[in-house]
């Protein structure tokens, strides 16, 4: 039987025992973090892009310690050695996969492009990374696309506009083109006298013809490319004469006066007054149809088409005495 002063020993060495923690570790300190030793390409190397324009994919580094693990938190340098690109970032840290990480957007002129991954003191430092600019596509052809034979009225802009398409060797649309519009035939006027072509490679204008009928002609001039310069025509068919402060006013400004056309041109009145009128012919050449729009009210047009040569004299019903003595000739 143990005595009583042994069990008491026997007690107190096990609670020594508990109190030093046996094979436990009590420090808190845990592991050492890994010691980054190596670093190495990972992906991204060899790429080839159009001059000027960011690589698809992005330059990786992979950064390890001395059994093969993956160190995260490291600072790793780029650095651009040659072609004349630019870096999305001039220093990058690892990641949770011991990865980091750049983009290259390629020098302007087209050959190669080199980029340095450096880590002080690790094996493998510097990890280079080659890629290949090409030569950037360029304009060789202009086109019509839309546009061309429209009939339209004085004074009024075509329906639809003028559009041209410039494309390179392989009939791929180019941006940013500078397409230059001019006005040869008619006394009509564009929207702009330059458009640049969008992402599909188009640019367009509105034109809007003037104040005599007859053919217009407009063309797109891009210097050096195949094609130029597009030829775009416009008939003026429709001459529009206003109704307004009480009295006929033609495109050109004359008020209650004549005009020339052609046998088959359409004249249109339009009545901008608040107050009714009409057009009426008073005065018709041998052969010729007479006119009569009856009372017209704001907004109300009428048409008529001379048929035959002569000239037509003709007034308002409602205001004669004022609204008189405007011609059509038809030639």
């Amino acid at each position: 039987m143990f005595s009583r002063n042994a069990t008491h020993l026997l007690v107190a060495a096990s609670i020594s025992l508990l109190g030093c923690g046996g094979d436990g570790d009590d420090s808190g300190t845990g592991p050492p973090p890994p010691t980054a030793t190596q670093i190495a390409l990972f992906s991204g190397d060899g790429q080839t892009g159009a001059a000027g324009t960011t690589l698809a994919a992005p330059f990786i580094v992979r950064v390890t310690d001395a059994q093969g693990g993956v160190v995260s938190g490291v600072a790793v340098t780029w650095a651009v050695t040659a072609g004349g690109g630019s870096l999305s970032a001039s220093a990058t840290q690892t990641n949770s996969q011991g990865q980091a990480s750049v983009q290259l957007t390629l020098g302007p002129m087209a050959g190669a492009n080199t980029v340095a991954a450096s880590v002080t003191g690790l094996t493998g430092s510097p990890v280079s990374f080659s890629s290949s600019g090409t030569a950037p596509p360029t304009p060789t052809t202009i086109a019509l696309v839309s546009g061309d034979n429209q009939n339209g009225k004085t004074l009024e802009s075509l329906s639809s506009p003028f559009v041209v398409r410039v494309t390179d060797d392989q009939a791929n649309g180019m941006p940013g083109v500078t397409v230059t519009w001019a006005v040869m035939a008619g006394d009509g006027s564009l929207s702009s006298s330059s458009s640049e072509t969008n992402s599909q490679g188009q640019a367009s204008v509105t034109f809007t013809p003037g104040a005599s009928l007859g053919q217009n002609m407009v063309t797109a001039s891009v210097s050096g490319l195949s094609g130029s310069p597009i030829t775009f025509t416009a008939r003026t068919t429709v001459l529009v004469i206003e109704m307004q402060n009480i009295a006929f006013e033609y495109p050109d400004g004359g008020i209650n006066a004549g005009v020339t056309v052609a046998v088959g041109d359409t004249i249109e009145w339009v009545n901008r007054d608040a107050v009714q009128h009409t057009a009426t012919s008073n005065v018709v050449p041998a052969g010729g149809t007479a006119f009569d729009s009856g009372l017209m009210g704001n907004g109300e047009t009428f048409r008529f088409v001379p048929d035959v040569a002569g000239t037509w004299e003709y007034l308002c019903e409602v205001h004669p005495l004022i609204m008189l003595g405007a011609t059509i000739t038809a030639q």
